[in-house]
């Protein structure tokens, strides 16, 4: 029997939850929002998971505005440390296993090799607020998978490739940062995952105690991103390499956030290039339109 509950359950990662688990006998998926449970009180969250007999709880619920953060910090902490304290707190009191979602911002600076979990040095309130998450998730003492992921998109919400997608399909002339590293990573492909590792009798091998980085393979620039985005869509705008100097930004991004992947392919689950999985979301998004 698996019953599970997915917080932020009209937000991009809850939403590509829903289209990639096809519920099977057994099987149970409830995803809901701040407005249906209030997920700052122990108490409340805790009858939830008992109503539903929820064996797993996937935290996608955020503050994720960036920038905003360096300006809102006091909200930040409450969205990403008190909201993940609570639920991880109703997880620990009845026995449920919990999935966080947390981010490539815990990894602040430059470099030229990939991030390992113990190289999180973060350097914005955002970046802060979430490694703090993973501390509270901790110090809980519930059974856990946090999953550090990057440069998340999907062609639901709002986000890098559906913004690309919107100006270059308008005949923009883009210029995009070309001096920051990391790797875009397909919403579908971490929604997938996670439905593999819970359905997974041994949780794919990982222990009960798992922080990991979770990405498609290789890496590139936002500019070398959107680049790929125009060619798979055949949009006819145009994009040109910048700076992060010529494009300033109120919160310091990472410089090289490509990340280790040596405990994902521990597991044994395949994945694939970063230009695959923005290729197959092409080919959807050509199919819908009736190309």
């Amino acid at each position: 029997m698996i019953s599970v509950l997915v917080t932020g359950g009209k937000g991009q990662l809850a939403s590509c939850i829903r289209k990639r688990w096809i519920e099977k006998e057994g099987e149970s998926l409830f995803f809901r929002s701040s407005s249906d449970i209030d997920l700052y009180q122990v108490d409340e969250v805790t009858e939830f998971l008992k109503d539903h007999k929820i064996t797993h709880v996937v935290h996608t619920s955020a503050y994720t505005a960036v920038d905003n953060a360096e300006d809102e910090s006091e909200l930040a902490k409450k969205v990403n440390v008190d909201q993940t304290r609570s639920i991880a707190e109703a997880c620990a009191n009845v026995g449920v296993f919990l999935v966080h979602i947390s981010t490539d911002f815990v990894y602040g600076g430059g470099g030229d090799t990939p991030k390992k979990i113990e190289d999180a040095n973060p350097e914005s309130v955002y970046g802060n607020t979430k490694l703090e998450s993973e501390v509270v998730v901790r110090e809980s003492g519930v059974k856990h998978l946090t999953l550090r992921t990057s440069w998340l998109y999907s062609d639901i919400g709002h986000n890098f490739y559906n913004t690309m997608n919107r100006l270059l399909g308008e005949g923009r002339d883009l210029k995009v940062v070309d001096d920051q590293r990391g790797t875009p990573t397909s919403a579908y492909y971490l929604a997938t995952f996670i439905r593999d590792f819970i359905r997974s009798e041994d949780h794919l091998g990982l222990t009960d105690q798992t922080t990991m980085n979770f990405s498609n393979r290789g890496n590139t620039t936002w500019f070398g991103f959107a680049s790929k985005i125009r060619e798979v869509n055949g949009l006819p705008g145009s994009v040109t390499p910048c700076t992060s100097a010529e494009y300033p930004q109120k919160a310091k991004r990472p410089s090289y956030s490509v990340m280790d992947l040596s405990v994902l392919e521990s597991t044994g689950w395949e994945n694939v290039k970063w230009e695959e999985a923005v290729e197959s979301l092409g080919a959807g998004l050509s199919k819908r339109r009736g190309g």
